[in-house]
């Protein structure tokens, strides 16, 4: 029976610069929620909200297989989400098709990526819904969930 070869052992220094690395990780100021996930800092420079959106849209074009009027709907409603704290009523936004594989969890996937907070969750019950939105207030793109629930 012949016996491999282990490989040698990672020298010291690269540990050391590992180590350094995580305590540098861990000292950065990165707020997250006790879920885990980051809170958005603003860009530190003013940003042309119309390059935002045109890029943006051309962005969900690539994933969202859908006209471009819905397509401008998802990113208004992607950047609303950014107020949400200044404003009372906010619409929701549904991704409907006529059955499985039409490209809903993808497209609500894509559009996760533009709001804050997004924590994605799958056939989540009502009572979760109402906990985690008290603990955090995220954004839920839902997927397959009972319309009665909500």
């Amino acid at each position: 029976m012949t016996q491999t070869k282990q490989p040698p052992a990672i020298p010291g220094r690269f540990n050391q610069l590992v180590k350094a690395c995580r305590r540098e990780a861990d000292e950065e100021d990165v707020h997250q929620n006790a879920v885990g996930i980051e809170d958005i800092e603003p860009w530190p420079d003013p940003v042309n909200l119309g390059d935002v959106l045109n890029d943006a849209t051309n962005i969900l074009a690539r994933y969202i297989a859908a006209g471009p009027t819905l397509i401008l709907t998802a990113v208004l409603w992607a950047i609303h989400t950014h107020i949400l704290d200044l404003i009372n009523v906010s619409p929701r936004l549904a991704a409907q098709a006529a059955g499985p594989g039409c490209g809903k969890t993808v497209a609500m996937e894509a559009i996760g990526n533009l709001v804050p907070r997004a924590l994605s969750a799958s056939s989540i019950t009502a009572a979760s819904v109402f906990r985690i939105i008290e603990e955090i207030q995220p954004t839920l793109p839902l997927n397959t969930c009972v319309p009665w629930q909500f």
